[in-house]
């Protein structure tokens, strides 16, 4: 099925949700699980329909923000529909649901304190003389140039472009949130560039690397 299609009904069910919510008189979870759809339309159409432009060439580039907001908002109304979920089944004193709900909401709640503490970021990545730096969603990594063996275009499911290294890369890499593994490191040294969380289209991606690594006098001009 197309992005776009899928797009379409998960707005769809959004306001279908409002108007069944409005009908049946009730405004607590209707309202978030609208949200949830409309949310995820969203997040579906800036990572996957969007159209994207190319900005001037800047040894940097960056990740959607408007998509980390999205996705920030998703579990905002996760956390809220549990919170609520765990609150009414104690009430009824169905205990056993009560402690799913509020597992739940704890474990969708941690994503906002991780991402309050800059644990889970936006990310970037940036280029500086020493080499290249990726702060991922959840992780870091750096490759300095002398390791770089080459740059590709790749399809994992998505486009993307790799960064390859030599195997005895001096690679440096930390995983930030191990619960949320929002992207994750390469088995091996390597800076792999998910295109769709990028405001930047894959071959503008694709040519500054590129630039970078194929020429060192460019190279020169950065701190």
């Amino acid at each position: 099925m197309r992005p776009v299609v899928v797009v379409v009904i998960l707005g769809l069910l959004g306001v279908l949700s409002v108007l069944v919510g409005v009908a049946a008189g009730e405004f607590r979870y209707s309202p978030l699980i609208a949200a949830l759809f409309v949310l995820s339309a969203a997040h579906g159409y800036v990572t996957q329909v969007r159209r994207r432009s190319d900005p001037v060439p800047e040894p940097e580039l960056r990740y959607s923000r408007v998509a980390f907001a999205v996705l920030t908002g998703l579990m905002v109304c996760l956390t809220a529909l549990w919170t609520f979920g765990a609150w009414d089944y104690a009430r009824a004193r169905v205990w056993v649901a009560a402690l799913v709900c509020a597992a739940a909401a704890a474990f969708c709640g941690s994503f906002l304190v991780l991402a309050a503490v800059g644990k889970v970021r936006c990310g970037r990545i940036w280029f500086t003389a020493h080499g290249i730096h990726q702060r991922g969603r959840a992780f870091s990594s750096f490759l300095p140039w002398e390791s770089v063996a080459g740059v590709k275009p790749a399809w994992n499911g998505k486009p993307e472009v790799l960064i390859v290294a030599y195997a005895n890369a001096p690679w440096e890499r930390q995983q930030h949130a191990r619960v949320w593994k929002l992207d994750q490191l390469p088995p091996v040294p390597m800076i792999e560039i998910d295109c769709t969380v990028l405001t930047c289209t894959p071959d503008h991606a694709l040519r500054v690397v590129t630039a970078y690594v194929d020429d060192p006098d460019k190279r020169g001009e950065l701190r």
